[in-house]
């Protein structure tokens, strides 16, 4: 696994932010910025490499959001709240402020598990691991089937102009069968107009996820 870590300057953070050159983004403290940079992710996906995020639930959700069927979204739950109290209690790293801060905070994070694809649980860590990696059941199957179904960006590229061309002839032809008074052909015309118009949008996205 590698590591791609940056180093920016708050005031270059900010120009970037402006940019719109970031996946997900955080403000932990004053001026102390993390995120994740969109050009460096689509390097490395366009060198056939697998990317994987550690980020809160606001920046998984974002990704998926991006990414769409491309990104798998995978929430990690403690058994319990008070299971993991007992954890960070355990630990004997933080004082009982931090720990009832953290409590809280996980509280609020909890609520976002629907909205991911997989949620795990981690009980057992070995239980944990088979979750994600084993068998068919296993919370990536759907990612592979998903990878196999994707079309190309050159095939969304050529579907893109072939459904651009079909709604601008079925302008002409609508506009020429209004004229000729012949309204069944002109109402065919339009429902491809709508279809093609569809397709377009969905050839947009997905090639916005693929560029």
């Amino acid at each position: 696994m590698v590591w791609n870590i940056f180093f920016l300057s708050p005031d270059e953070f900010r120009s970037r932010i402006a940019n719109d050159e970031f996946l997900e983004y955080e403000e932990v403290y004053q001026d102390r910025f993390y995120g994740t940079l969109k050009a460096q992710v689509e390097k490395q996906l366009a060198a056939g490499q697998n990317v994987v995020f550690d980020v809160d639930v606001v920046g998984g959700c974002n990704i998926k959001k991006f990414y769409g069927e491309r990104a798998l979204s995978v929430f990690i739950q403690p058994p319990s709240v008070e299971e993991l109290r007992k954890r960070l209690v355990g630990r004997g790293t933080d004082t009982p402020e931090v720990i009832e801060s953290r409590i809280a905070k996980a509280e609020y994070e909890l609520s976002f598990a629907p909205k991911f694809d997989a949620v795990i649980v981690n009980d057992d860590l070995e239980t944990a691991k088979a979750c994600c990696f084993e068998g068919d059941n296993s919370i990536l199957e759907p990612m592979k089937q998903t990878r196999r179904r994707s079309l190309s960006p050159g095939a969304n590229k050529f579907l893109l102009v072939l459904n651009i061309v079909l709604f601008l002839g079925a302008i002409v032809l609508a506009v020429l069968n209004i004229d000729l008074k012949e309204y069944i052909p002109a109402v065919a015309m339009f429902i491809v107009m709508l279809i093609s118009g569809i397709n377009i949008y969905g050839c947009w996205k997905r090639l916005k996820g693929q560029l």
